[in-house]
C-alpha cells in the first residue's frame, strides 16, 4: 500500500511539471504588419482564433506562443480542456488581440502500464508416484502517454482596420425621397 502512494505522489508531481508550458516570445522583423486572405475563426474570451488562415485586413505580429502539456489521462484531460482560455489569456497579457494556430501535433513520450500474475499449483505423492498440477495467469495494461505541443501567431490588429464587430447592426437603405421613384424590375413570361 505505501508503494501505491509513493507512485501516485510521483504520478502527480510529474504530471504537473509535464502539464504545461506555456510561453510568449516576442518578434522583431521588417515584416510585422501582414495582411491575411480570411480564413475559419471563432472568438475564445474575448482573443480571436485563426485557426485556417489569417485575418483579411492589416495586422501585426507581435509574437509567438508555445504551448506544450500532458493530452493524455485525467490530467490531461483537463489541461486540453483550458488550452484555448489559457492561450487567450496569455495573448491579451501581452498586448494581442488574435492568433493564428501555426502548429498542433500530439507526441508519444511513453507508456505507463501495470501487470498481474498468479500462479498455483499442487504436488501429491502416493506410494512412491508423485502427480503435480500447476495453472498460471498474467494480464498487463498499457496506456501511451502523450503531450500536445501547439504554436500559435500573437497578433495586433491596425487600429484603422478592426475586424467589423459581429453585434454591428446592418445598414439600413436610404429612404426613397420625393423626387425618385420606386420601380420594380420588369418581368418577362
Amino acid at each position: 500500500m505505501h508503494y501505491l502512494k509513493l507512485f501516485l505522489f510521483v504520478c502527480l508531481v510529474s504530471a504537473s511539471s509535464v502539464a504545461a508550458a506555456e510561453e510568449f516570445t516576442a518578434y522583431e522583423g521588417k515584416n510585422a504588419i501582414r495582411e491575411g486572405e480570411g480564413g475559419a475563426k471563432k472568438t475564445v474570451n474575448g482573443t480571436d482564433f485563426w485557426t485556417e488562415g489569417a485575418p483579411p485586413y492589416p495586422f501585426k505580429i507581435l509574437g509567438f506562443i508555445n504551448d506544450k502539456r500532458l493530452k493524455s489521462g485525467l490530467f490531461g484531460a483537463l489541461r486540453m480542456s483550458s488550452l484555448e482560455s489559457d492561450v487567450a489569456a496569455l495573448a491579451k497579457a501581452n498586448g494581442g488581440d488574435a492568433v493564428i494556430t501555426s502548429a498542433s501535433e500530439s507526441e508519444t513520450v511513453g507508456t505507463v502500464g501495470s501487470g498481474n500474475s498468479t500462479a498455483t499449483g499442487t504436488a501429491n505423492s502416493y506410494n512412491g508416484t508423485t502427480t503435480a498440477r500447476a495453472s498460471g495467469m498474467s494480464t498487463w495494461n498499457s496506456v501511451a502517454v502523450q503531450k500536445q505541443n501547439s504554436k500559435f501567431v500573437v497578433i495586433k490588429y491596425m487600429k484603422d482596420s478592426q475586424p467589423p464587430s459581429t453585434t454591428q447592426a446592418t445598414p439600413t437603405p436610404a429612404p426613397i425621397s420625393q423626387n425618385e421613384t420606386a420601380t420594380e424590375p420588369s418581368r418577362t413570361q
